[in-house]
């Protein structure tokens, strides 16, 4: 060290509580915290009242969000958490086997209704298949675990359209050109 530069203390604990944050992620966590306080997609309204964002500042941080798909806007402009929360969710405790989990619930659901039930997730313009539980009968449609299909063909990708607002049904369908997969009769 030389003569003409201030020495600097060494962190300490309480030094490093209070720190305050990054404004910016400070702010980002408190907007995720208020979408997830609401069962419903929420109005940027809401959320800036709810945080005390300007509402400005709230719509710039959700947009990045929604960039980086935590947080997805629907039809009506309404946000929501994202699936990207989820994947990371699942990471977090990635010795968690989802399939066993669901598969004692999916088993009851096709005892009780005599369906095929699978359990899927969206990748995508498509549908993955990661567990099913078939009924015991002859005809049934088969689908294998890990194969895809896209959106508009099955009854799930069907409703995770649905799902997704009429904005995003009509850019799906304009980027796919809703292909066949069946003969007409």
């Amino acid at each position: 060290m030389t003569p003409d530069t201030p020495s600097q203390p060494a962190d300490t604990p309480e030094d490093s509580a209070r720190t305050p944050g990054i404004q910016v992620i400070d702010r980002a966590a408190a907007l995720l915290d208020a979408i997830a306080r609401y069962p419903e997609p929420v109005s940027l309204k809401i959320l800036a009242a709810e945080t005390g964002l300007n509402v400005s500042t709230a719509h710039r941080i959700l947009a990045s969000l929604i960039q980086n798909q935590f947080v997805e806007k629907d039809a009506a402009s309404h946000y929501r958490l994202g699936r990207r929360l989820l994947q990371l969710g699942v990471r977090l405790h990635g010795n968690i086997d989802v399939r066993a989990l669901a598969r004692p619930v999916m088993e009851a659901l096709r005892d009780r209704f005599g369906e095929t039930i699978n359990l899927t997730i969206r990748e995508g313009d498509s549908v993955v298949y990661i567990e099913k539980a078939t009924p015991n009968r002859m005809i049934h449609v088969q689908q294998l675990i890990g194969s895809r299909a896209p959106l508009h063909v099955t009854a799930v990708g069907k409703l995770m359209l649905g799902a997704s607002g009429e904005d995003a049904i009509r850019a799906y369908a304009q980027r796919t050109n809703l292909p066949a997969y069946t003969r007409k009769p």
